[in-house]
């Protein structure tokens, strides 16, 4: 992401953030430079668009919902810092890829400006 200039992209509607399903252990996410990263990147996403989607895949693992706990309150300040972007956590139970696509297309069809919605398969 640092090599990424605002002035060398067009500006989008929608950008989707996808943070995987992670398998390694809680003080590895937590001792990690990871959410310096993804707030550096929704930094410089945000300057370019008016909405993001940011998707969490998790299941029901403590490194998963420590990282995932991390990143929304990491949404929160990046929503003060950018309130004319329209900011949507996106968190889907289930790691299969189908399941996430089907869940991603579904929320950006209906955009309803909600700030955190969980799908458990194709369920809102």
């Amino acid at each position: 992401w640092t090599s990424i200039e605002v002035g060398d992209v067009s500006t989008f509607d929608l950008v989707v953030m996808c943070e995987g399903n992670e398998s390694a252990a809680v003080w590895d996410i937590v001792d990690s430079d990871r959410l310096v990263t993804n707030l550096a990147a929704m930094g410089i996403i945000c300057k370019m668009t008016s909405r993001l989607l940011v998707v969490h895949c998790i299941s029901d693992s403590l490194a998963e919902s420590a990282l995932y706990s991390m990143s929304n309150g990491a949404l929160l300040s990046v929503q003060a810092e950018y309130p004319k972007v329209e900011i949507v956590s996106l968190v889907v139970n289930s790691d299969n890829a189908n399941d996430v696509a089907k869940a991603v297309t579904n929320e950006m069809r209906i955009w309803d400006g909600e700030i955190e919605v969980k799908r458990i398969g194709l369920v809102r």
